[in-house]
């Protein structure tokens, strides 16, 4: 129990709120750390080279100690074990020590002021004019309490440990019992500095056998599988290269030897360093930890009180037994000052006398320019206009067609006729140029295998790519400004945004130049309504024409930066950038302050008014079928076809009595998802779906007592080889 009566000073001196906090957390750490905590022990998974470099022995190797469990957990997962009884029974509390005067010195008015010149000579953009010339008015005491307990526990665990054995003593069960684990001495560090421990259990050690090696001290190499041999990289194991020449390198057998390994074909075991066998013992983790509680009181004057967490106060209490709690006395001060006929405040705090201000006058010395305002013209400025409501200031609103414009299929609407086609083969001369233009293309390949191969077999392939292109019109509409110097409001009719008439050219034009470009065809067009909405001040730099420079903050004179502002080099001689004064003309502004407004352009207003924005874009939708395993479906992108069919209109009908069911399928469900997609936000000119008939040939040819295979498809003959047998190094076959 505390002694009142070394408190008396105390209770007069202290908040009420300091005693609740004080008899709520004395009795939280007495039985600090004694929560059990079991780790799980995982399976133990053998792998080609053994459970791994953390691997550990299996748990039940280990046995259990007749004086304290240890769980049969992996390398590294301990066991809170709780300290016996008798060690949690405290003996009772020394005598309070006697408290410090509480005597807080107050803050004078040359300490404030140099305070402030201090905070403001460390900004590179503040000016010291206000630090010097402010006129306190009031120097408001604010001080605060900073309440701290720490307690300083020792948390004790176990787990196994392993290393290689290489003949040392055997601490084991033989020498006796192993003692509990509270009762075994372990040096106590210093009071309140965290510290971490780990040493062995007495008695606990034993000998296995390592899992990872079976004991033999070496594993199998996996990069080699123990055969010590790897395929040569640079005949990539044919054993001849370019010209049918033999391999220096593997010296014609495909075969050289492995790096990982130096062709012994197994490594030393990491576990047990080569010896096969590990000691495995009993570890125990001795862990000092400082426990810390910090409360801080809050005046509520808007000062952060996250500020007062990196300064030092003067402590007024302190008592260190089996815990140690203190409470700090930290002088907050706020100084009122008046300068250039307005009021300012600011906060002294900490023993360190830093200041925390957001309203100081040196940051912008030019009130004529207060700053820039918005980036766009507020909404409520615009009057909103018949039949463009809702229109954003930002642009990007949406119209869509009306109904009228929208079109729709008809039953009197010609269908599509049955396409005629023939499938086209190609001959074994063919595809023997196209093989040798594909070797001559790579830069390790030989052609000879192009040149002497015998065709085994010429398998054509029908492959189709459906397209369906729509071509589509998008408006929207978005309010603009420019800078203007004319009159003011010329009103004129107002028209909506689908009646103004645009023309967007020919529609087979359009599809030429898609095709020769290969990409989507997008053509943008921005057009002013026929109505000048009217003309506003600017919202930038509010109808003055100009805006305070943001790099010397309307000053026009910057810090030197040959100086850093002291107006003298580093070895005393007075700074010729700045001629001694530390500052230098701005040259953002070049020494004026301001700069002429961007947005306005220095005209002061701005005319607004409504820009329609009319896209025209072709929307296109291929599929080709997949059904030639081995070959990619993705490189029929690079190819052209043949032209089999082909429809257009406003709008298509799905192909029916098409010979490949899927192609019906692929045209029915694009012509649904480009209607739907479409014809509500914008207007579909017109659609053209066309099947091409891509040409592709398996051929299959013998070299060399060996029987390979390659594609050649598309209307270029382009080729397809992946396993092509002229290939001298690891070339990647796009």
């Amino acid at each position: 129990m505390f002694r009142w009566q070394g408190f008396f000073f105390f209770f007069l001196k202290t908040p009420p709120f300091f005693f609740s906090i004080l008899f709520f957390f004395l009795p939280v750490f007495s039985d600090a750390d004694c929560d059990r905590t079991v780790a799980t022990a995982p399976d133990f998974y053998p792998s080609p080279e053994g459970p791994g470099v953390d691997a550990m022995a299996p748990a039940e190797w280990m046995g259990e100690s007749p004086t304290h469990s240890v769980p049969a957990t992996a390398l590294g997962e301990g066991k809170l074990v709780p300290p016996p009884a008798d060690l949690v029974n405290y003996p009772d509390r020394n005598p309070v020590p006697s408290q410090t005067h509480w005597n807080i010195p107050s803050i004078s008015e040359d300490v404030a002021r140099e305070a402030l010149k201090e905070y403001v000579n460390n900004k590179c953009c503040y000016s010291s004019t206000p630090a010097k010339e402010m006129v306190f008015s009031e120097l408001t005491p604010l001080n605060t309490y900073r309440y701290r307990l720490e307690t300083f526990t020792e948390s004790r665990s176990t787990d196994w440990a392993q290393e290689p054995y290489t003949g040392q003593i055997v601490d084991g069960p033989a020498f006796g019992p192993s003692p509990p684990i509270w009762y075994i001495e372990v040096p106590v560090p210093p009071m309140f500095q965290d510290t971490v421990k780990k040493v062995p259990v007495p008695h606990t050690a034993l000998v296995q056998g390592c899992t990872n090696c079976s004991a033999l001290g070496k594993i199998a190499c996996s990069k080699c599988t123990a055969t010590g041999r790897i395929q040569c990289w640079v005949c990539n194991g044919r054993g001849f290269t370019i010209g049918d020449q033999r391999c220096s390198r593997c010296s014609g057998n495909g075969l050289s030897r492995c790096d990982n390994c130096s062709g012994q074909g197994s490594k030393c075991c990491k576990i047990c360093s080569g010896r096969g066998q590990i000691l495995c013992y009993t570890q125990l983790t001795v862990t000092w930890k400082t426990n810390v509680f910090e409360y801080i009181g809050d005046n509520h004057v808007g000062f952060p009180l996250e500020k007062l967490s990196v300064v030092t106060g003067q402590k007024v209490f302190s008592d260190e037994q089996f815990q140690r709690h203190t409470i700090e006395w930290i002088p907050v001060t706020q100084a009122h000052y008046e300068w250039d006929g307005k009021p300012y405040s600011y906060f002294i705090y900490g023993n360190e006398n830093i200041v925390y201000t957001e309203d100081y006058p040196g940051a912008m010395t030019d009130t004529e320019y207060d700053g820039e305002g918005p980036s766009a013209p507020p909404e409520e400025l615009l009057d909103p206009v018949a039949g463009y409501e809702g229109t954003p200031a930002d642009g990007g609103k949406n119209l869509p067609p009306p109904p009228d414009r929208v079109k729709k299929l008809s039953e009197d609407d010609p269908r599509p006729s049955s396409p005629e086609y023939r499938i086209p083969k190609v001959t074994e001369d063919v595809a023997r140029e196209a093989l040798r233009e594909f070797a001559a293309s790579k830069c390790c390949y030989s052609s000879t295998p192009a040149r002497e191969m015998s065709f085994h077999e010429l398998k054509p392939l029908t492959t189709y790519r459906y397209r369906l292109e729509t071509f589509t019109e998008t408006r929207s509409s978005g309010w603009a400004f420019e800078p203007y110097a004319g009159p003011g409001c010329i009103p004129f009719e107002i028209c909506g945004p689908w009646a103004i008439l645009l023309a967007h050219g020919n529609l087979h034009t359009v599809y030429l130049h898609l095709k020769k470009k290969k990409n989507h065809c997008n053509s943008n067009k921005k057009q002013l309504l026929t109505k000048i909405i009217c003309f506003q001040t600017c919202h930038k730099c509010k109808g003055k024409g100009r805006i305070k420079c943001s790099n010397c903050h309307g000053r026009g004179k910057v810090r030197c930066t040959m100086c850093h502002g002291d107006g003298k080099r580093g070895n005393g001689d007075r700074c010729m950038t700045c001629s001694g004064t530390g500052k230098r003309r701005c040259s953002s502004c070049f020494g004026h302050g301001y700069k002429t407004c961007d947005v306005c352009q220095g005209k002061k207003q701005l005319l607004h008014f409504i820009q329609l924005t009319v896209i025209w874009k072709d929307n296109i939708f291929e599929h080709v079928p997949d059904r030639q395993p081995g070959f990619p479906v993705t490189l029929f992108s690079k190819v052209q076809g043949e032209n089999i069919f082909q429809d257009a209109n406003f709008l298509v009908y799905p192909i029916v009595g098409f010979p490949e069911p899927e192609i019906c399928e692929a045209s029915k469900k694009a012509i649904d998802e480009h209607f739907a997609q479409f014809s509500t936000l914008s207007r579909i000119l017109e659609q053209r779906q066309t099947i091409e008939l891509i040409p592709l040939t398996e051929i299959h040819y013998d070299y060399k007592g060996y029987t390979y295979s390659y594609f050649v498809f598309g209307a270029e003959n382009q080729v397809h080889a992946p396993t092509y047998p002229g290939k001298c190094c690891g070339c990647t076959v796009l």
